[in-house]
């Protein structure tokens, strides 16, 4: 239970950085409000769904897709392009998480019970102090 909590925060966090990162990097103005809000709600429900029917891997697709579909909605022209910019941004994101993440773990040889009581120690830090949540809500 404990791993599918765990796997469901970087979820989380990998989607909410996506659409942060589509904002503030690329500077993609976004749809209209209304619309947008529907978007994330039926993204982010797409994801929880998926996550519990398949697995991680299908519901980090699902939020690479949505990240790059929204690009692609809100773009004029390069609409391909603009799909494609989501993949590596995946990659980006984890290159921030697993020093955080990973590797005080692996340093201090915690047990995989330690390893998970770090996590929601870190986790809800990193989501809330940071301003995550905070800036996910005044975006829209």
């Amino acid at each position: 239970m404990a791993y599918k909590l765990i796997t469901m925060y970087e979820l989380v966090i990998i989607y909410i950085s996506l659409f942060m990162v589509e904002r503030y990097v690329f500077l993609e103005q976004g749809l209209e409000k209304k619309k947008q809000r529907l978007f994330y709600a039926v993204t982010f429900s797409l994801m929880i769904i998926s996550y519990f029917i398949f697995d991680d891997g299908v519901a980090l697709y699902i939020i690479m897709a949505a990240a790059g579909l929204n690009i692609s909605l809100v773009r004029k022209k390069h609409r391909i392009r603009g799909f494609f910019l989501s993949f590596p941004m995946v990659g980006i994101i984890n290159g921030i998480m697993v020093p955080i993440l990973v590797i005080p773990v692996s340093m201090q040889g915690l047990s995989e019970y330690q390893a998970y009581v770090y996590c929601f120690i870190v986790y809800p830090y990193l989501f809330c102090r940071q301003g995550i949540f905070h800036h996910m809500v005044l975006l829209y």
